[in-house]
């Protein structure tokens, strides 16, 4: 009997030196993996509510209220015939929005009387239909109206040329005897290529068919460039204003336009390179409604 108890007190300690051997090693694991895991950067995932951006929210940053108008002035040069024939006429040119069209709870159509980017065809039309293309020389050219569509859909804004919005416009008026066929949709007048802005504005932001935003030369589709910043006082007070630089490219033409938001375009400029060919326009007036 005296030899099994020695047996199994032997037993004893062994189990009992093997539980102490195991509980150390937890312990001292368990204390470097808290200390481990202690210098690892705790993360913290704050929620944040994205604001609420509806179609009102675009037309103020536009803007787009009927009555708006936009004084620009600057200077057209455009090559005749050889080097020594070019001509440089001064512009002047209004915008104004004359009629809102509702299409849709988010979708509107405004009607402006002019816009920017036409500015140069109307003045190349001028001089290539001038008897006398000297007479042009200095003498302030105020363009008549030519009729565009600044198509609104929730955040994103759509530039139609005159056709373009006068099917719209006899879409929604049912002239279906003007259209080509009878239950044709608004979006079979325009693309994605027409898309012009888009509010908010940030940098990096590109408008235009997907096999053309995709390009790594940055052509065929508008983009916001860059964005600069200015401080003026407003209400007694020193507050700073966004500019946000828009540029267009394709293989001889550039064009680029600054947009402020709430003021609209304060800067218009394109220019051909090759022969002279370019016009610059600067934002001198506005009177934007309540």
């Amino acid at each position: 009997m005296s030899k099994k108890r020695k047996s199994n007190s032997n037993k004893l300690q062994l189990v009992s030196i093997i539980c102490s051997t195991l509980t150390a090693l937890i312990a001292v694991g368990g204390s470097i993996y808290v200390g481990f895991i202690s210098k690892e950067t705790v993360v913290h995932y704050e929620y944040k509510e994205v604001p609420k951006w509806d179609i009102e929210n675009t037309t103020d940053y536009i803007p787009l209220k009927v009555g708006n108008t936009w004084l620009y002035t600057g200077e057209f040069e455009y090559q005749t015939g050889g080097v020594d024939s070019v001509v440089k006429i001064p512009v002047e040119l209004e915008v104004k929005v004359e009629k809102k069209i509702d299409l849709d709870q988010d979708t509107k159509l405004f009607i402006l009387s002019n816009y920017v980017t036409n500015a140069r065809p109307l003045l190349v039309d001028i001089i290539l239909t001038s008897k006398d293309k000297a007479k042009l020389e200095g003498k302030v050219q105020k363009l008549k109206d030519s009729k565009v569509g600044i198509l609104v859909i929730a955040s994103k804004v759509f530039l139609l040329d005159s056709e373009q919005t006068q099917k719209i416009i006899d879409l929604e008026n049912h002239e279906r005897d003007s259209l080509p066929l009878a239950g044709t949709y608004y979006n079979d007048f325009f693309t994605y290529r027409d898309q012009h802005l888009e509010a908010p504005l940030f940098v990096g932001q590109r408008f235009g068919e997907i096999e053309y935003i995709i390009r790594d030369d940055l052509r065929y589709f508008w983009y916001v460039n860059s964005m600069h910043e200015y401080s003026a006082p407003e209400n007694n007070k020193i507050k700073t204003f966004p500019v946000y630089e828009i540029v267009h490219l394709t293989g001889p033409d550039f064009s680029k336009l600054y947009f402020e938001p709430y003021i609209g375009i304060t800067k218009y400029s394109f220019e051909h390179r090759g022969t002279v060919d370019g016009i610059n326009l600067e934002l001198i007036k506005y009177n934007l409604n309540d």
